[in-house]
């Protein structure tokens, strides 16, 4: 059984979340990437973002998840698709 690795990325630009931000997980399956985060009951919104890359080149494509709402907990499964694998994996958190 593989590990789960934390996310614990900061990303530029992004809406900086509470205290009760939820742990998220995620497993790179190099083409695809499952994760999501707990559920805290709170108010706020979570999302995957995968960045896809084509064979080390230095093109890639964002994929942004849909915002999760945080009264539960959440998990999707995604592909990159056309021969990109998984480059990099964050969480983005909001309080709305």
């Amino acid at each position: 059984m593989g590990a789960l690795a934390l996310s614990a990325v900061t990303i530029p630009g992004a809406t900086s979340a509470s205290a009760a931000t939820p742990r998220c997980v995620y497993h790179n399956y190099v083409y695809s990437v499952s994760g999501g985060c707990d559920g805290l009951g709170g108010a706020g919104h979570d999302r995957m973002v995968i960045r896809c890359r084509v064979n080390n080149s230095n093109y890639w494509v964002d994929w942004y998840g849909a915002w999760h709402n945080r009264l539960g907990s959440w998990q999707e499964t995604r592909l990159c698709g056309g021969g990109r694998h998984a480059w990099q994996v964050w969480f983005e958190h909001k309080d709305t």
